[in-house]
């Protein structure tokens, strides 16, 4: 904990609550059981059932904690998105969204693409930007 909050970035105790939430439970078991089981000074039926049992206890481990990762990061308060940070991340969506119209309307004019449904392909990806507007709006998405 002191390590991590000394550096550039700041961890906050919440943050580190998630991350020992989360943690190398399950890392740390199987790598040590892996010794277990490349190991010729043990028996076979040992190392089979030590490796049986270990890597079932990291699939629930894995499990659990997959499915309350997301429960204990809200109720630590980490899911709250800044206004800041909800900026800049409709702006990267935007940009983005400029910059897959463009590759969509570039791809369009190639010979070996003219067979493509683009209609598709445009509802498929919900593009807000239409490939034909594509070149205009890269464009102003540059200024």
């Amino acid at each position: 904990s002191p390590l991590l909050r000394r550096g550039s970035y700041k961890v906050s105790y919440r943050e580190l609550g998630l991350v020992s939430f989360g943690g190398l439970r399950g890392a740390v078991s199987l790598i040590m059981s892996m010794m277990v089981v490349h190991s010729h000074g043990i028996g076979p039926h040992v190392r089979d059932r030590v490796g049986f049992w270990v890597a079932s206890t990291v699939a629930i481990t894995l499990f659990v904690n997959g499915c309350l990762c997301g429960v204990v990061a809200k109720a630590l308060g980490l899911l709250d998105e800044h206004v800041c940070k909800q900026k800049l991340l409709d702006v990267a969506k935007s940009r983005l969204q400029v910059a897959t119209a463009k590759a969509l309307y570039d791809c369009s004019l190639m010979p070996q693409m003219q067979g493509a449904n683009w209609d598709c392909v445009r509802a498929y990806l919900q593009l807000k930007v239409g490939a034909a507007d594509a070149p205009d709006a890269a464009r102003s998405a540059d200024h």
